[in-house]
Parts: structure tokens; C-alpha cells; sequence
């Protein structure tokens, strides 16, 4: 998508508004994520897996950089969910053999 499209116009004066919208809050930090053309897929829709480490990269930095400038920050380490319990009974539901109705006439 060029640079002048209506896509891309539209997406800058939102960010526009949004950016004076935070400037009055001190506890919002916003992180501006600009990538090329190298770190998206074939069509430019989806991020490869370089975009996202470039974009985990940034955020990790802002946090590092807002937490340091704060002083000590508790941090909050949230745990996965472990899906592979569930995921088993779902594929036992789903293998077992049904009786249709219309078989048994």
C-alpha cells in the first residue's frame, strides 16, 4: 500500500487524535511501532516472525525504560494455562463412534 492511500491517511489521523488524547494522562506510555516492508508477510497483512521479535523487542525496552524511571515496579508474572488435559478430552469426544438414528430402521 503506498504511502498516500486512504488506508494509510485515515490510520495517521487517528494516531494523530489518539497521541493528544494520552498527553493528558501521566500513566499511559504509547509506543510507536513503525516496521518495514522486510518484517511483513507476502501481502503485508500479517507480521513474520522477525516483526514480532522487533516489535516483543520494543515493548520489553519501553517497560525496562518506564520501570527504571520509576523506581522498583512489582512485576506481575502471569502463568499459562495448560491446555493439553483439555485438549486430550476434546479429541476423546470427538474419536468416539456415534449411532445415528436414521440407521436404525
Amino acid at each position: 500500500m503506498n504511502d498516500f492511500s486512504i488506508v494509510n491517511e485515515e490510520t495517521r489521523a487517528l494516531n494523530m487524535k489518539l497521541n493528544k488524547l494520552v498527553e493528558k494522562f501521566k500513566n499511559i506510555n504509547v509506543l510507536s511501532v513503525v516496521l518495514s516492508r522486510k518484517y511483513f508477510t507476502r501481502y503485508g497483512i500479517h507480521t513474520k516472525n522477525k516483526g514480532k521479535e522487533n516489535i516483543v523487542n520494543r515493548l520489553a525496552d519501553r517497560i525496562m525504560s518506564v520501570k527504571c524511571k520509576h523506581g522498583t515496579v512489582k512485576i506481575i508474572s502471569l502463568t499459562w494455562k495448560d491446555n493439553l488435559a483439555t485438549n486430550a478430552k476434546v479429541l476423546q469426544v470427538v474419536n468416539t463412534p456415534t449411532v445415528s438414528t436414521m440407521d436404525n430402521k
